[in-house]
């Protein structure tokens, strides 16, 4: 944990928010299986606020755009 000591107080958090996860002494992170689900729940969390910021930042950027250049994410 030496290199990343600053992320300390960040997985600690995470701790409280998610028991599948642990910190031992401040140097040990423990993770159980179920982290892995509550992972992705964090990710979908972070790309849906990601994606509701860029909508809001730039409202008509797909109808400005020409459609040969639009992207579909196909979900």
């Amino acid at each position: 944990m030496d290199f990343v000591s600053k992320y300390i107080p960040a997985i600690k958090l995470m701790t409280q928010k998610y028991s599948s996860v642990k910190l031992v002494n401040d140097d040990i992170v423990i993770t159980e299986e179920q982290f892995c689900d509550d992972s992705l729940e964090i990710i979908k969390r972070f790309f849906f606020y990601i994606f509701k910021l860029a909508i809001r930042q730039f409202p008509n950027y797909r109808s400005d755009k020409p459609e040969d250049e639009t992207f579909e994410m196909g979900f």
